[in-house]
C-alpha cells in the first residue's frame, strides 16, 4: 500500500461523507439532531459496527483484487 492509495481512500470518504448534506440539507440538519439525543454508547456501537463492516469491505474487495 503506498501514500496515493490512503489519499485517494480518504478523498473518495470526503465525497461520500459530503454526499448527504449536499443533496438534501434539510434531512442532514434533522440526522444531526438525532445524533445529539444518543447517548455515547449508543454512538460507540454505531461506530464500532461501522468500522468492522468497512474492514469487511476492504477486506473482501483486497480478496477479489487477487482472484
Amino acid at each position: 500500500m503506498e501514500w496515493t492509495d490512503i489519499l485517494t481512500g480518504l478523498g473518495f470518504m470526503f465525497i461520500f461523507e459530503g454526499i448527504l448534506p449536499f443533496l438534501s440539507p434539510q434531512r442532514f440538519h434533522n440526522l444531526l439532531a438525532i445524533v445529539e439525543q444518543m447517548t455515547h454508547r449508543q454512538i460507540r456501537v454505531i461506530s464500532l459496527v461501522s468500522m468492522i463492516g468497512g474492514a469487511a469491505l476492504i477486506s473482501v474487495a483486497q480478496g477479489l483484487e487477487w482472484s
